[in-house]
């Protein structure tokens, strides 16, 4: 039980209790797929009075999806689910429910491959990139190896680095890069910028 001396205290903790709430809901909603994050363009800023320190500064903003169509394929599930605890089970109406649920996903990807008219230009983004050295900038880290391989979820790097420290991007070096694996993955949705890259591992 909490113990109050003043009015202020009362307020934190009622704004406390609040914004836990709104975190709650937040994350509920990001794992039902209803909000998506998104990175905000990530900037570089020199420090001043440290040479050669660079500051990699980003944001996030939430991003409403889908809401009626997702909470229409979640619900044609719980009926599923609920259905399938009753003693005598209707098999056809199971297989009719979830043929709906194969086809609105279907629809809605055909969709959303029409939405956007994509030009495929050989030599350029990561496929361009495959069997040089680059430079992979993420919220957190940046990673640096041989890009040897990409598909739709992730890349690979060979020779596998994180940099915590790029230094002048004029340098032939890396101020601190630490190796991390002969090989190593890092999933496409967690990358913001990337670029081939002369620095010397």
């Amino acid at each position: 039980m909490n113990t109050f001396t003043n009015y202020e205290d009362i307020a934190n903790h009622i704004a406390k209790k609040r914004e836990d709430e709104i975190v709650n809901q937040l994350n509920e909603h990001i794992s039902r797929g209803l909000i998506e994050i998104e990175h905000t363009p990530q900037h570089f800023v020199s420090d001043p009075f440290v040479p050669g320190k660079i500051e990699i500064r980003t944001g996030v903003r939430l991003k409403l999806k889908e809401q009626q169509y997702i909470e229409s394929l979640e619900k044609k599930i719980e009926a599923i689910k609920q259905h399938m605890k009753l003693p005598n089970k209707d098999l056809n109406w199971i297989y009719y429910l979830e043929n709906e649920i194969m086809n609105d996903t279907q629809i809605k990807e055909n969709k959303l491959k029409k939405l956007v008219s994509v030009e495929e230009v050989d030599g350029e983004g990561l496929l361009g990139l495959l069997g040089q050295q680059v430079d992979v900038f993420c919220m957190n880290y940046i990673y640096a190896g041989i890009l040897s391989g990409v598909n739709d979820e992730y890349i690979k790097l060979d020779n596998a680095h994180i940099v915590y420290s790029t230094g002048d991007f004029k340098s032939p070096t890396y101020n601190d890069a630490q190796k991390i694996s002969d090989s190593f993955y890092v999933q496409k949705n967690s990358i913001e910028s990337f670029g081939k890259s002369s620095k010397k591992l």
